[in-house]
């Protein structure tokens, strides 16, 4: 699964994502959801889980993401916190300055 985000005139952005099984009636009542909450500013895409009522068997994750009207420079790298903690990271950064167009 992919994300892109689509930056503002500032460079801001937020969303939310809401995932359930697909088939359970009511999953929302019953709480048996994922909610992500999405914020980007100062270059700084945070996202964080709202609730975690559902455990994805297929392991849910981003495989890209894109940021459209990204500026960038090129000592920039991607960091990636879990509970406050930087993990090590594969993602790699493609920008094309034509599209402004960042890939992670």
């Amino acid at each position: 699964m992919g994300l892109t985000v689509a930056l503002d005139d500032n460079g801001a952005a937020q969303g939310l994502l809401y995932w359930d099984d697909g088939t359970t009636i009511d999953a929302y009542e019953k709480g048996l959801y994922l909610l992500h909450t999405f914020n980007v500013s100062q270059n700084v895409l945070d996202i964080r889980i709202a609730h975690q009522g559902y455990f994805d068997p297929n392991n849910l994750k981003f495989g890209e993401v894109k940021v459209l009207g990204a500026q960038f420079n090129s000592s920039q790298s991607v960091v990636v916190l879990q509970n406050d903690a930087v993990i090590p990271s594969p993602h790699k950064v493609i920008y094309s300055s034509t599209k402004q167009v960042r890939k992670q």
